[in-house]
């Protein structure tokens, strides 16, 4: 029972100090001009642009895959990761905060 409890404890821990940044990555784009036209620059290369994408799913490793609450589709058909609530979190653990405390000076005695 104890093994459980510290496992969701130390998930709780994961949520509130997750990152999202964690979740996405940088690539590189042609950049296009309002008509969907590429833009080439003035030695008539074409121009990109840093975009950010969601990471895909299988790259993700199984601790940061496990903060996932649900996954949408954008427009394209992009998977993006909707991550579980770090204010749900903050609160389990201030709420659990007393109870590990009261547990812990009780296994001292």
């Amino acid at each position: 029972m104890a093994t459980r409890a510290s496992g969701n404890l130390a998930q709780l821990w994961a949520i509130a100090e997750g990152n999202i940044a964690d979740f996405f990555e940088p690539y590189d784009a042609v950049k296009r001009d309002h008509t969907g036209q590429p833009e080439h620059d003035e030695n008539g290369a074409l121009s990109t642009e840093t975009r950010v994408r969601p990471k895909l799913l299988t790259d993700l490793p199984p601790e940061l895959a496990a903060l996932i609450e649900d996954i949408t589709f954008d427009n394209k058909g992009r998977a993006i990761p909707k991550l579980y609530s770090k204010l749900a979190a903050s609160k389990e653990l201030r709420y659990i905060g007393p109870v590990i405390d009261h547990e812990s000076k009780a296994n001292k005695r």
